[in-house]
């Protein structure tokens, strides 16, 4: 009789008369540095369920403060280990939203930065108040970074809200709809939630 012997989707596998295991090294939760703009007003709140995105983007509006000195964020950590909250307005969100954080909900200060881990691969549940599905979401639906910070939506309803929604990233797939749920495993206090499928598509 076959066993699954790892979470999401992989385990023994029949092969013949014979059962095979099937693991797989792919990461699904990773350490980064979510940071907060020097020039920023105030602090950001980053709640569990956020959708974040890699910085790859350099100079005013992009920085930390490092020995008081305005330094890029991408280039203090290297590419791949800064994120920020994913939002569409950023035209390089549309290609380097990358996962959802799993934390617990803190405050990062203007210049200011927290060591978090963030969900890239595997299933997780997306929530509104951290991640906002569009309560249209059904099974099947491809998931992508909305223009509320920090949120997501599903492709198929946002092409007239958003723009070209086709051109961006589907970092998830909607496993269950869209309903109307408590907390769910994020910061939320309610809204719409679904459970997805992260693709890390970027091979974190």
């Amino acid at each position: 009789m076959n066993t699954v012997s790892k979470i999401d989707g992989f385990g023994t596998r029949r092969s013949g008369t014979s059962d095979v295991q099937n693991f797989d090294a792919r990461k699904r939760i990773v350490d980064m540095y979510f940071y907060m703009d020097d020039g920023a007003a105030a602090s950001t709140d980053l709640k569990t369920g956020d959708v974040v995105a890699l910085e790859v983007n350099a100079g005013a509006g992009y920085q930390i403060t490092v020995d008081s000195t305005a330094t890029d964020a991408k280039d203090y950590w290297g590419y791949g280990n800064a994120v920020t909250l994913a939002n569409s307005a950023v035209a390089s969100h549309l290609a380097f939203t990358c996962g959802v954080y799993i934390g617990p909900a803190i405050a990062v200060k203007a210049g200011e930065w927290a060591r978090v881990q963030i969900q890239v691969g595997g299933v997780i549940e997306i929530a509104d108040g951290g991640i906002g599905v569009a309560n249209t979401v059904v099974v099947g639906d491809r998931i992508i970074v909305s223009g509320v910070a920090g949120e997501a939506t599903d492709e198929d309803t946002s092409v007239a809200s958003i723009g070209a929604a086709q051109n961006q990233v589907k970092f998830a797939i909607a496993i269950t709809a869209a309903a109307s749920n408590a907390t769910n495993k994020t910061s939320a206090t309610a809204g719409d939630t679904c459970t997805a499928y992260l693709l890390n598509h970027l091979q974190l």
